[in-house]
């Protein structure tokens, strides 16, 4: 009995395998990188080194390029975006939870100004 599609040879796999490994560290790389602008983006003008254009024109850069990235890139690396912050949401409402419930006093300011120590 013969298969209907026949194998790939390994060399075409492999090089599948490695241009689709590069595409999603392309990604991630600028995600990082179109994160880092959009927040120098938010600095107000004491904080800020170097003139808006800088960060505006490096956001919109990172765009541009992962919009050139194959869409199983992108569509791989936003759903691991999104898978680890449900996973972070429900170990942090977990984690507050227990500590809410472990205590039975009222949760307080540690410098409330009474001047005790």
């Amino acid at each position: 009995m013969t298969d209907a599609t026949p194998a790939q040879p390994p060399s075409r796999l492999a090089r599948k395998d490695v241009g689709d490994a590069i595409g999603f560290s392309s990604f991630a790389v600028l995600l990082y990188y179109a994160i880092a602008n959009a927040s120098a983006i938010t600095l107000d003008e004491v904080q800020r080194r170097r003139s808006l254009a800088w960060p505006v024109a490096g956001l919109f850069g990172c765009v541009l390029l992962a919009s050139s990235l194959p869409l199983a890139s992108v569509a791989a690396g936003a759903a691991l975006i999104v898978a680890v912050g449900v996973v972070h949401q429900i170990s942090s409402r977990r984690r507050a939870s227990t500590t809410d419930s472990t205590t039975d006093t009222p949760r307080t300011d540690r410098n409330n100004g009474s001047g005790s120590s």
